[in-house]
């Protein structure tokens, strides 16, 4: 089994593709013994999967020792198949593997000088226990999707290499859009209708255990991208389908582009990967897996006055995007000042609104990651806050120019116009976006009107900047943040600190009125104490970026716009004005 080297590359047939292939080397991953001649008719040979297949290819047991420091293990001897399923086109092994470690270290006698972790709590022996790995093979398309080359104006995920067919251009790298492959369908009586259906939609499969209450909400969330591609002439370009108890496939195959639920002890995250054909960016295969944390962590937290460190972590996936982890803390927040407010009974029939409102917002983000779209933390800077209050204008323009940004409650002080408390519907920027990746060109016209489409960054409500502009450095935009919201960061900072102070105010009020009977635990007033503390420790920290701070725009060349661009020193002052106080 040998994991191809797709990194480098020269035009095949060629001297240069010669010493590509001297210069650089694959993997292998595992190997095992041929077991047959060839079949007579097939000539398929047989080979031993387990001898294949039972090894830790995805390297998992260093991904365990980081998590606990604990030596775990591959046992081949005590790992097994729980599931094989076999079609014309494709191959699934589910194997279930076992990871072990001989002994848990005993306490150190003196405290180490930084936290450890522990072993794992929620097995009965924490020496011991399986992890499942689904195995897919599927070929390669016969003939690569056509390539469509990036542009930094906008946020895709790409396929990088380095093309060494030729030794005069400055740089090798070459950078395709990760995309689905999409093609109009055309027929000869009408060869190009303003809109029609695709030769092969793109097909979300609900995997059957996803609960049912939430399926159509899910649904709705995959359909809403559907407007974008109607934008450029596809009617019906995504599908969701149901899994059924007739379906004998695996939702984690890799031709059935799925979304998933999942439960743990702890958990509170969304993830959205996808496996890409690195000859050309096509996307082959993408699966959201869904935590519960939208119905019952929340919940759960509030019933139970669980701790705030059991909402959620800092751990990102295999995205590197920690909206959901994040964003449910922010949820804690809101939860419990709309409670406090006595707007919300999480009992009642608003609580469960909000609930399906926010997997909705989430399940939107995560599919715009399965779709290729890169995170845009600027795009929640293009409406003001008052705009951000009449729930007719985010119904129809979005809360923000793109889902894609980390976008906290829309949550109004005291004596304001309550708002959409999320996203529920596709900014401009995501139909801009959508665009540059699949709207349909002729060869020859491509790159001359992808030109023309990366050249309306210019437009305020395409505002763009992604993940490596947002982290704090020596170019620092103070637009650029995640959870923020409105066109002037600042007054949401200040915002929000009122609004932790406003769900201090009503726990001190509670005390004192008595609301506590005795014998009551304290702990669901800490949890919404610390829970007002997160604003804190998210907003002054964004503050911070004004002072001394500058903006930078991704303009090319001939936009008359100044790339960089000092903070207004009465900005920097306010903010230092802020942090002071």
């Amino acid at each position: 089994l040998i994991a191809k080297n797709t990194d480098f590359y020269a035009a095949p047939g060629t001297p240069q593709a010669q010493a590509v292939a001297q210069a650089f080397s694959d993997s292998l991953l595992a190997s095992a013994t041929v077991l047959s001649l060839p079949h007579p008719e097939s000539k398929a040979v047989l080979i031993d999967a387990s001898a294949l297949l039972f090894n830790d290819i995805p390297g998992y047991s260093t991904k365990l020792e980081s998590a606990y420091r604990l030596p775990y293990a591959y046992d081949r001897s005590n790992s097994s198949f729980s599931k094989v399923y076999a079609e014309e086109k494709l191959s699934g092994l589910l194997v279930n593997s076992h990871f072990f470690t001989p002994r848990i270290a005993a306490a150190p006698l003196l405290p180490s000088p930084v936290a450890l972790p522990t072993p794992p709590l929620t097995t009965p022996d924490p020496r011991s226990f399986f992890v499942g790995f689904y195995y897919s093979f599927s070929a390669l398309p016969a003939t690569p999707m056509r390539a469509r080359l990036a542009d930094d104006r906008l946020g895709h995920f790409v396929s990088t290499s380095h093309d060494f067919s030729d030794d005069l251009t400055p740089s090798t790298a070459r950078y395709f859009v990760n995309r689905w492959r999409l093609e109009k369908t055309k027929t000869e009586a009408e060869p190009s209708l303003a809109l029609s259906e695709p030769k092969q939609p793109i097909v979300y499969w609900l995997d059957q255990n996803i609960p049912e209450k939430y399926r159509a909400t899910i649904s709705a969330g995959v359909l809403e991208w559907n407007k974008a591609f109607e934008k450029i002439g596809f009617k019906n370009a995504i599908v969701v389908k149901q899994q059924s108890d007739k379906d004998q496939f695996d939702t984690m195959d890799a031709n059935h582009a799925s979304i998933r639920w999942f439960v743990g002890s702890d958990v509170g995250f969304a993830i959205g990967p996808s496996k890409v054909d690195k000859r050309s960016g096509e996307i082959l295969d993408a699966d959201i897996a869904v935590s519960d944390i939208f119905s019952r962590g929340i919940r759960r937290a509030v019933a139970e006055d669980m701790h705030t460190t059991a909402l959620g972590s800092t751990q990102t996936n295999h995205l590197d995007c920690n909206f959901t982890q994040l964003a449910s803390i922010e949820m804690g927040f809101a939860i419990d000042l709309l409670e406090a407010r006595g707007a919300l009974d999480m009992a009642g029939p608003k609580a469960e609104e909000l609930a399906q409102a926010y997997l909705k917002h989430v399940i939107m983000h995560e599919l715009g990651h399965s779709l290729g779209l890169r995170h845009n933390f600027r795009s929640s800077t293009i409406y003001s806050m008052k705009q951000l209050q009449d729930p007719a204008f985010t119904k129809q323009h979005g809360m923000a120019g793109s889902v894609m940004d980390y976008l906290p409650f829309n949550l109004s002080a005291k004596g304001e116009v309550q708002g959409e408390y999320l996203m529920s519907s596709l900014g401009p920027y995501d139909y801009w976006a959508i665009s540059y990746a699949y709207q349909e060109f002729a060869a020859e016209q491509e790159s001359a009107e992808l030109a023309k489409i990366a050249a309306r960054s210019t437009e305020a409500a395409l505002s763009f900047a992604t993940d490596e502009d947002a982290v704090p450095g020596l170019l620092s935009d103070p637009e650029v943040n995640s959870f923020d919201l409105g066109s002037d960061p600042l007054a949401y900072f200040q915002k929000r600190l009122l609004l932790s102070r406003e769900l201090w105010d009503r726990l001190q009020d509670k005390i004192k009125n008595q609301q506590l009977k005795t014998g009551d635990s304290y702990e669901a007033l800490r949890r919404s104490f610390e829970y007002g503390f997160s604003q804190f420790s998210r907003s002054l920290p964004l503050a911070t970026k004004y002072i001394g701070g500058t903006s930078f725009l991704r303009d090319h060349a001939g936009t008359a716009r100044a790339t960089f661009t000092p903070v207004a020193v009465e900005q920097q002052r306010l903010a230092l004005k802020i942090i002071a106080d």
